[in-house]
């Protein structure tokens, strides 16, 4: 996964829901703070991408991954060689902890999406657009429908007859409203 964000390490877990995930950094007296864009496989990851850990039976793949950052539990890192590539992000849940970084970029990724309507979209001459919307291709929009400031419809969305989408709402592809 990778989009245009790019942040250290430590703010974006500063800017990622945490809540009731405790965690703490290990990095070696060397390491800087990567910069991170994105998450990636043990296998797949890049210096930039984060990855995680949870099952013991992976480890060799731990060993020679490229991520730049990895989501570990306590009993993972007292297996660790003294010098590793990459920061330990200590976490006892190290899938919950993935899985909120992962919200965050789809979150992020969906504020990048151009606030345009796309011109495969079908909109009713009745729908009132607000200013800044974004509508993905292959949107339905019936008549008499409202869209506030700043909202972002996904792609092959359905918004039906007299539906009212509130002010910086996000829809992701396939959503159908009706009332």
């Amino acid at each position: 996964m990778s989009n245009n964000l790019s942040l250290p390490l430590d703010q974006l877990l500063e800017q990622v829901n945490t809540e009731g995930v405790p965690y703490s950094l290990k990095m070696g007296d060397k390491q800087t703070m990567p910069n991170i864009i994105g998450l990636g496989s043990l296998s797949h990851a890049e210096c930039n991408q984060i990855s995680f850990l949870s099952n013991p039976r992976m480890f060799n793949l731990l060993m020679e991954t490229k991520a730049g950052a990895v989501i570990l539990p306590q009993a993972g890192i007292e297996k660790l060689p003294e010098s590793v590539p990459f920061v330990v992000i200590v976490c006892e849940d190290p899938y919950l902890l993935y899985a909120r970084i992962s919200h965050y970029f789809d979150d992020s990724r969906i504020d990048l999406v151009p606030k345009v309507i796309h011109p495969t979209a079908v909109i009713d001459e009745s729908a009132d657009i607000a200013d800044g919307v974004a509508i993905g291709p292959y949107v339905v929009i019936e008549e008499g429908v409202k869209i506030g400031t700043g909202s972002v419809i996904g792609a092959h969305s359905v918004i039906a007859k007299n539906c009212v989408i509130g002010k910086d709402t996000k829809l992701y592809p396939h959503v159908t409203l009706y009332r």
